[in-house]
């Protein structure tokens, strides 16, 4: 059998995997299969410019297919695969074909969560994690247009921040007491909060979204636990995300909250690799595994990976964390993903926002989040890494640089 590298998955993740392959020097066959119809593409630009209709949808495209045609990849795009035969090394697709493979990338990524309540059916209501998604509701974006945002999470957030310049009267509605629940501090959300709400945009937290009702077939009301009814004409789900496990765990593969890989991106089966959204790593700096869904890991974890499936020994992911959000005027960076802290001091004037909330605990810098100060991540980082512990007084002061205190 020819050395055939099998990548299941068509978004950034295999994009990458593929652009690194072939750098890395590897010269077999590779074969991209991905369940949408679509060249791989990024999902960051779906809940902004996408969905405000400021861009195509095939600006979301990675690269064009002359890209993939010139590296020699064979794209099996509007196809799913079915099973994994680690015994046979074949993979079995919806149409009944069969591919061997020498190795495989399980670039699978995750699908939005649903709530499971009555009414999610109707027209109107929708999710936000595709291109169709996207295109399905820029067209009903407008002034006048009454819209609940379900979920106060990154991806709700963006699309809160972009219904909103497009003119419509936005509720967004959090079932935990603060916005980006699980993954910000309080002080964090805080801000968050105030730039929507000072914009004109109402927030409803510790409230639980328990169906919808509608009139022929569409969309009229958002019903919660607390008995309130919201009129909406559109109702968007962003309540987090599922990876995509299904055909690991069907496979035999280790999976919990994701494919359970090494640092190298390895399953159980040491031919068997995974990367991006779908996957639980390992981080050192923090000394346990996460999964994150982000465009950096996305990308950087691709990297990693496929050096690694080209032979490079010495491969091995070593990030921190990193999620980015742009809502509106604000630009968000936040670097780390503490599972404890007791303290949050803020730099700057978070009203603006210009500023950055440092997590510390015990006295130790172990994540941050900046406001409109996309510099002070490299300085936030750095105090990560070194399980910096700076003064108290000095990382207030906003007129000393962040990035002084890394070995101050």
């Amino acid at each position: 059998m020819s050395d055939t590298i099998l990548i299941i998955g068509a978004g950034q993740t295999a994009a990458q995997a593929v652009e690194t392959l072939r750098e890395a020097g590897f010269a077999g066959r590779i074969v991209l299969i991905g369940a949408e119809p679509y060249l791989p593409y990024t999902r960051t630009p779906l809940s902004g410019d996408v969905l405000a209709g400021a861009a195509s949808p095939d600006a979301c495209t990675v690269h064009d297919e002359a890209f993939y045609r010139e590296r020699g990849v064979t794209l099996v795009l509007g196809r799913r695969v079915l099973a994994l035969d680690r015994g046979a090394r074949t993979a079995t697709l919806d149409d009944g074909r069969t591919l061997a493979w020498s190795k495989v990338l399980l670039a699978t990524g995750a699908h939005a969560r649903p709530l499971g309540v009555p009414g999610e059916d109707l027209a109107g209501v929708s999710t936000l994690r595709t291109r169709d998604d996207a295109v399905g509701l820029r067209g009903r974006l407008g002034p006048g247009c009454r819209v609940v945002v379900v979920g106060g999470g990154w991806i709700g957030l963006q699309a809160t921040a972009t219904a909103y310049e497009a003119g419509c009267d936005v509720t967004l509605v959090e079932a935990e007491e603060h916005l980006l629940p699980r993954v910000a501090a309080p002080e964090v959300a805080l801000v968050v909060r105030v730039f929507h709400a000072t914009r004109g945009v109402r927030i409803i937290c510790d409230s639980r979204v328990c169906g919808f009702e509608g009139r022929d077939g569409q969309l009229t009301t958002v019903l919660t636990h607390d008995r309130r009814r919201l009129p909406a004409d559109l109702a968007i789900i962003a309540v987090g995300a599922v990876p995509h496990t299904e055909l690991a765990a069907a496979a035999g593969l280790a999976v919990g909250d994701g494919i359970r890989v090494d640092a190298a991106g390895r399953t159980s089966d040491p031919d068997i690799f995974a990367a991006g959204d779908c996957t639980r790593f390992f981080s050192p700096p923090l000394g346990r595994t996460v999964r994150l869904e982000s465009w950096r890991n996305a990308r950087r974890q691709a990297r990693v990976v496929a050096r690694a499936m080209a032979g490079d020994d010495t491969a091995r992911f070593d990030e921190l964390p990193f999620v980015h959000s742009d809502q509106g005027s604000m630009h968000i960076d936040v670097i780390g993903a503490p599972e404890a802290w007791d303290q949050v001091m803020m730099r700057g004037t978070p009203w603006i926002p210009d500023c950055t909330a440092v997590m510390l605990d015990h006295g130790v810098v172990v994540g941050a989040a900046t406001f409109n100060r996309p510099d002070d991540i490299a300085a936030a980082e750095a105090l990560i890494r070194a399980r910096a512990v700076p003064d108290p007084r000095a990382l207030l002061d906003a007129s000393i640089p962040l990035d002084a205190l890394v070995t101050g």
